[in-house]
């Protein structure tokens, strides 16, 4: 008897179970329903999206250019030198997201080489992320002013770097 109830408490709750991930993913037998309530089209409509994806209500531009640049920092106490690939919607902008980097940072007379770079780059700041294999730098730059933390793996604390410099990417 116990054995009869103990199935049948299990077999409820996988019935549950089902309903309730049924529900959660908006199964009403057609797989178009979630993705309507998205806001995406079918596919004669590619490119478009919702207000909030593009800010505007425009077509969004789902062409994605990737270009080299040279970015440089100096500044008091900061010379930042890096070759990063840039990824953005308008080919001949130089501002986007930076999907890749390798170059040198110099933060309070110790160098660091970048195997890895990533981060965004605009007309008034940068927000930067190095990888170099024993620390990680990070460099927040805007309005002539930024701020860097170097933290060495391994170690307690991290060292902190700020004041003035120059934004230059090419």
């Amino acid at each position: 008897m116990k054995a009869r109830i103990t199935i049948a408490i299990l077999a409820v709750a996988l019935i549950v179970a089902a309903v309730a991930m049924a529900y959660a993913q908006n199964a009403t037998g057609t797989t178009k329903t979630p993705a309507a309530k998205a806001g995406w089209r079918p596919e004669w409509h590619k490119g478009w999206a919702p207000r909030g994806v593009t800010g505007q209500c425009k077509a969004a531009n789902i062409t994605l250019y990737s270009t080299s640049r040279q970015l440089t920092i100096t500044g008091d106490g900061i010379n930042v030198a890096l070759n990063v690939d840039v990824v953005n919607a308008n080919a001949t902008s130089p501002y986007g997201r930076i999907v890749y980097g390798t170059g040198t940072v110099q933060l309070g007379g110790n160098t660091y080489t970048a195997k890895s770079v990533y981060g965004a780059v605009g007309p008034r700041g940068a927000t930067l992320t190095v990888y170099t294999g024993k620390e990680l730098v990070v460099i927040r730059y805007f309005n002539g002013q930024y701020l860097a933390v170097v933290k060495t793996f391994g170690q307690q604390g991290y060292q902190r770097y700020n004041g003035t410099a120059t934004l230059n990417i090419s």
